[in-house]
């Protein structure tokens, strides 16, 4: 611990952080000397691909939560590959241990 750090500042940074919103800061915020010299259409077009990768991670958590109470359910890895457009194995291979508790 860095001295004059208590627990009301790590109490207060745990406040913070669990309020803040997922994702990438802003991408003003966070340019990159080389991605500053961009002009305003490549900016918006970073910006739009910042903004599915966002959108993408979500769905994978949807998905992850989908295959769980599905595989709970008692469905088996065929039919979520089916569903999934991948085989039963490379289902499996996918989600099996991002679903173990």
């Amino acid at each position: 611990m860095v001295s004059g750090m208590g627990r009301a500042s790590s109490s207060k940074r745990a406040a913070r952080q669990s309020s803040a919103p997922a994702g990438p800061a802003p991408l003003a915020m966070m340019l990159p000397r080389s991605v500053e010299a961009l002009g305003r259409a490549q900016v918006e077009a970073v910006q739009r691909i910042q903004q599915c990768e966002l959108e993408r991670r979500e769905v994978e958590r949807q998905l992850d939560t989908l295959v769980l109470k599905g595989r709970r359910a008692g469905i088996s890895w065929a039919a979520l590959g089916w569903a999934l457009g991948i085989t039963g194995q490379a289902a499996q291979q996918r989600y099996a241990k991002r679903l173990e508790p």
